[in-house]
């Protein structure tokens, strides 16, 4: 279900499943439980205590190296994520 709110569409319930060789392997659902109207609170936006900054292409390495898997679309998808993201913050 979507409501449009202030010309954007919010979505309000979304639900994937999964499945693996035809059979069910998971699912889940996000439901919209409250909604606040107003200014949302500064400290939703402060950058967390040892937060660690990274390219697109670090955290995919990263993201490989924790899961023990061989990201074989690391290289090509960093890269043009990478551009995106330095361009962002070359302000």
């Amino acid at each position: 279900m979507e409501e449009k709110s202030g010309g954007a569409w919010l979505v309000m319930k979304r639900s994937d499943t999964v499945f693996n060789g035809g059979k069910l392997a998971g699912s889940a659902v996000e439901q919209v439980i409250a909604v606040t109207v107003g200014q949302p609170a500064p400290s939703l936006f402060q950058i967390p205590s040892g937060y660690t900054e990274r390219s697109p292409s670090e955290a995919l390495a990263r993201r490989a190296l924790v899961l023990d898997r061989t990201c074989v679309y690391c290289k090509r998808t960093g890269e043009v994520l990478d551009q995106v993201y330095e361009s962002a913050h070359s302000f």
